[in-house]
């Protein structure tokens, strides 16, 4: 019976080690780019220097299986700037991202872009694009496209990271969460 309680309490321990971990990558990674704002981002303007899309294929070898995926990446230099410009996306399987295929086609048709980063990245040699703009004003990239993924994302991983935490809270405080929860 002792040896029951042992591992009961070991694993209520682990979802709570495994619950902050979560909530606090959400915060950490997901939110400063879900919730930037308009207002924190500046624009640069200039001349196209160059254009061009990578294709990385990442393998990750675990013990039991290999997994095979492909980073894509557009790149873009404005002439009289040494910051190289990037989006960077995980696609999957796939060997071509359309997406930034077709970005890359209306800069190279466009002489001029505006790109917007975030105020704190415009020291940063690499900093991410949140929007991209052509000549004319047309809007290439936009701010929504960036945040896109997490939408879902970020609440998926506070709701698991909550609901992971409480596992622990029900096993170390039985009589209080039915109390609370009214059973």
């Amino acid at each position: 019976m002792n040896n029951k309680k042992w591992w009961k309490n070991y694993y209520a321990e682990l979802n709570l080690t495994v619950g902050i971990t979560l909530i606090f990558c959400a915060f950490y990674f997901f939110a400063p780019t879900l919730f930037t704002s308009k207002s924190s981002l500046i624009s640069i303007t200039g001349q196209i220097k160059k254009v061009e899309t990578y294709y990385t294929q990442i393998i990750t070898d675990n013990r039991f299986h290999k997994v095979k995926s492909t980073k894509s990446e557009l790149q873009l230099q404005i002439i009289g700037q040494t910051h190289i410009y990037s989006l960077t996306k995980n696609i999957g399987y796939d060997y071509r991202n359309e997406k930034y295929e077709n970005i890359k086609t209306a800069l190279l048709n466009s002489k001029m872009v505006k790109v917007w980063i975030k105020k704190t990245q415009s020291e940063k040699w690499n900093p991410v694009i949140f929007q991209l703009e052509n000549d004319d004003g047309t809007i290439i990239y936009d701010m929504n496209d960036a945040k896109s993924e997490l939408y879902f994302l970020f609440p998926f991983m506070i709701i698991l990271g909550l609901f992971s935490t409480s596992i622990f809270l029900r096993h170390r405080y039985p009589k209080k969460i039915k109390k609370i929860i009214g059973i």
